[in-house]
């Protein structure tokens, strides 16, 4: 079978303007399908309009200025891949604390300091609270109004690459609090990878390897480089 290969051209915020769209759904800007009838991509969680460069749905954490813009209006510095943000509803904590590393490693390996957050229920699902910062390597989880009781569990990145530091795995501090709360603790790491620390079994399991990456990092993961992609979705 052979197949015709595609090829678009996109003004800034991501209308096409130039290429040979064929109608219904073509992948384009940012890997994700257009809808040549509506103008419109298919972001996962929420439509986004390029002709008018806004999310065709509020933000749910009513971030910014404007909860429709996309990315603060700065698409050469970033890109928005789901729509998604802190706040959103996702099926499992494994899914919350992906969309955190995803957004939020990019902003950890090139600032070189950590970002917690933590995963609490919501409606149906799990979301996680608006990331808190620290220096290179401390930092304080942030606490859900109704308590810590309710938190699911926390998650936070490791910084840039440092060969002065093992940060591609959990620290003696990292376990000792999350067996002080008896919760989970999700680590995003230099290197690309997602793994969880289960203090009722003092193990670690790698969810994926997918994160954003630290290219100075020896033992990185993937292609995904953090310093390339941007992909916070601001």
């Amino acid at each position: 079978m052979i197949h015709k290969q595609q090829m678009m051209t996109y003004h800034t915020f991501g209308t096409p303007y130039k290429g040979n769209l064929t109608g219904g759904m073509n992948y384009g800007y940012t890997g994700k399908p257009f809808d040549v009838t509506t103008g419109m991509y298919d972001s996962g969680y929420r439509d986004y309009q390029p002709s008018v460069a806004r999310f065709t749905t509020v933000d749910p954490v009513r971030d910014g200025n404007n909860w429709f813009a996309y990315v603060n209006n700065d698409p050469v510095n970033w890109v928005d891949l789901w729509g998604l943000k802190p706040g959103d509803v996702f099926p499992t904590p494994d899914a919350a604390a992906s969309d955190f590393g995803n957004n939020y490693n990019d902003n950890s390996i090139n600032e070189n300091r950590e970002y917690w957050t933590t995963i609490v229920p919501k409606n149906d699902g799990y979301t996680y609270m608006q990331p808190t910062t620290g220096d290179v390597s401390n930092i304080t989880l942030p606490t859900p109004p109704e308590g810590p009781d309710v938190a699911v569990a926390g998650a936070h990145t490791h910084s840039a690459y440092d060969p002065k530091y093992d940060g591609n795995n959990f620290s003696d501090t990292d376990k000792k609090t999350s067996e002080k709360y008896q919760k989970p603790f999700y680590l995003v790491t230099p290197n690309g990878s997602l793994k969880v620390y289960d203090p009722t079994t003092d193990t670690v399991t790698v969810i994926n390897e997918e994160m954003p990456s630290d290219p100075k990092d020896p033992t990185q993961k993937n292609n995904n480089n953090a310093y390339s992609n941007g992909s916070c979705g601001k």
